[in-house]
């Protein structure tokens, strides 16, 4: 399973805009792809 980690931009209940990390991946057996919110940048180097 690889993962594609990419940077999203998100607009809060205030009206501000600010850039997210997220992270995607396509499950083999079902053929879903899945987008999931990362709580911390570091959580990067994990994916690789």
């Amino acid at each position: 399973m690889f993962y594609h980690p990419f940077k999203k931009t998100v607009k809060s209940k205030a009206g501000k805009t600010t850039k997210r990390w997220y992270y995607w991946w396509k499950d083999p057996i079902t053929g879903i792809q899945h987008q999931i919110k990362m709580d911390c940048p570091k959580e990067t180097a994990r994916l690789f």
